[in-house]
């Protein structure tokens, strides 16, 4: 009698213990996020103005990067996002030409990061030759993350057998930020059609995801929208 009590008191431990164990998130379908690039306070730095043709401070028109978890996405959780003011201490200061600027620390499990950065652009030279130049875009996590930008499969109705003969890129501006392009007839920012960007996350998930816009409701820029999706087996 006293080994069965024990038996009988083993198993219920161990029923307890697979009932404490968390079950997967489970899956959301498409969602839609917008983050903001910019908030209060202003910031102001010392910039070329090219009206008066001078130095002198000029307001930043963005001053915040925000990070992404995508994997956080579930039914019931909306991806983790993390904004971090360029007052703060824990602002990163991205610069793809300066060994270790390529980097941060952010939040844990993040995939992507929205940021102003010291990106590498074409030269305008026709050689190919790339030059520094201020842009604001999209930086994967180095070494943890990695992307493919997609123009030739519908974003509706691709596979997980069609990414996986996509060969993905773990440069940190893959995905960049010429997914946006200036209409100097406007002087507007509209989204390129016709591309997606295919993401591996850092738990290996495989993401879809399209840009839908560089500004809010009220029209003001720097407040990026993106659907994305898992994209499952």
């Amino acid at each position: 009698m006293k080994k069965y009590t024990l038996l009988m008191m083993l198993v219920g431990a161990i029923m307890f213990a697979a009932c404490e164990e968390e079950e997967p998130a489970p899956y959301a379908g498409e969602d839609e996020l917008q983050v903001a690039m910019y908030s209060s306070p202003d910031v102001y730095e010392e910039a070329y103005n090219h009206h008066t043709r001078k130095e002198e401070k000029i307001k930043l028109d963005y001053n915040r990067q925000v990070f992404v978890d995508l994997d956080a996405l579930s039914e019931t959780v909306a991806a983790d996002t993390l904004g971090i003011h360029k007052s703060s201490d824990d602002f990163t200061e991205f610069d793809l030409w300066e060994e270790g600027k390529d980097v941060a620390e952010g939040m844990e499990g993040w995939d992507i990061v929205f940021s102003q950065y010291n990106g590498r652009v074409d030269d305008g030279t026709g050689t190919g030759a790339l030059t520094a130049y201020s842009v604001t875009g999209v930086l994967l996590n180095k070494g943890v993350t990695s992307a493919v930008k997609v123009t030739d499969i519908d974003y509706s109705n691709i596979t997980v057998s069609e990414v996986e003969e996509l060969t993905l890129s773990t440069e940190v501006d893959v995905i960049g930020h010429a997914w946006k392009q200036l209409d100097f007839s406007t002087f507007l920012f509209e989204i390129v059609a016709n591309e997606f960007f295919v993401i591996k996350t850092t738990d290996g998930m495989y993401f879809k995801l399209a840009f839908t816009s560089f500004y809010n409701d009220e029209g003001v820029k720097g407040f990026p929208k993106f659907k994305f999706e898992r994209i499952l087996k």
